[in-house]
C-alpha cells in the first residue's frame, strides 16, 4: 500500500504553493501558512527556511513585481494573495541575531541622543520591532528596490543636465571644496 507520514499533506501544500507562486495563481492564505510551517519545521527540510524553494520562489516573484511598476496584474496578485498572508506577522527565523542588532542600534541611538536631540527614536523602535517579523523581509526589499529606482531616475536627470548644460556641469564638477 505505501507509507504515510505526518508530513505528507504538508509536502503537497508546500509544492502547490511553489507552483502557485511561480504561476501567480490564486491561493488561500492558510495554504501559504502551512507551506511556510513545513519549510520552517519539517525534519526533511533541515535548512535555513530562507534557503527553501518556497522562500526563494516567493521572494523571486515578489522582487520581480517590485521591479516592474507597470505590471498591474502582478501588483493586483501581490495585494490580493501574497501580502495579506498571516506569515508576515510570524517571528523572523533569525530573531536572535536581530535582537543583537537592535541592542547595537539602541546603544548607538542612546549615544546620539546624548549628543543631539534625536527625533527618530520612534522609527528606530518601529524598525526594531519589524525586524522581529517576516514582514521585515518584505520591507527590506521594498526599500532596496525604491533606492535602485530612485537612483536610476536621479541618474537620468543628472545625465540630462550634463547634456543640456555641459559647461555649467563641468564647472560644477571641477569645483574644489577646501
Amino acid at each position: 500500500v505505501g507509507s504515510y507520514d505526518n508530513d505528507t499533506p504538508l509536502i503537497g501544500i508546500y509544492n502547490f504553493m511553489i507552483k502557485a507562486m511561480t504561476e501567480r495563481a490564486s491561493f488561500d492564505e492558510s495554504m501559504l501558512f502551512y507551506a511556510w510551517y513545513y519549510a520552517v519545521n519539517s525534519e526533511k527540510t533541515k535548512q535555513n527556511p530562507f534557503e527553501s524553494k518556497l522562500w526563494t520562489t516567493m521572494m523571486g516573484v515578489y522582487e520581480s513585481i517590485l521591479r516592474d511598476t507597470d505590471d498591474k496584474q502582478g501588483w493586483k496578485w501581490l495585494k490580493q494573495y501574497l501580502l495579506p498572508s498571516f506569515i508576515w506577522h510570524l517571528p523572523h527565523p533569525e530573531h536572535a541575531s536581530i535582537d543583537d542588532e537592535r541592542d547595537d542600534e539602541k546603544k548607538e541611538a542612546d549615544t546620539n541622543n546624548s549628543n543631539t536631540n534625536n527625533t527618530n527614536n520612534d522609527t528606530i523602535d518601529y524598525d526594531a520591532t519589524l525586524k522581529k517579523t517576516l514582514f521585515w523581509e518584505l520591507l527590506h526589499r521594498v526599500r532596496a528596490e525604491t533606492k535602485k529606482q530612485s537612483d536610476l531616475l536621479l541618474k537620468e536627470n543628472i545625465d540630462a543636465i550634463k547634456r543640456k548644460s555641459a559647461d555649467a556641469w563641468n564647472a560644477l564638477t571641477a569645483f574644489d571644496v577646501k
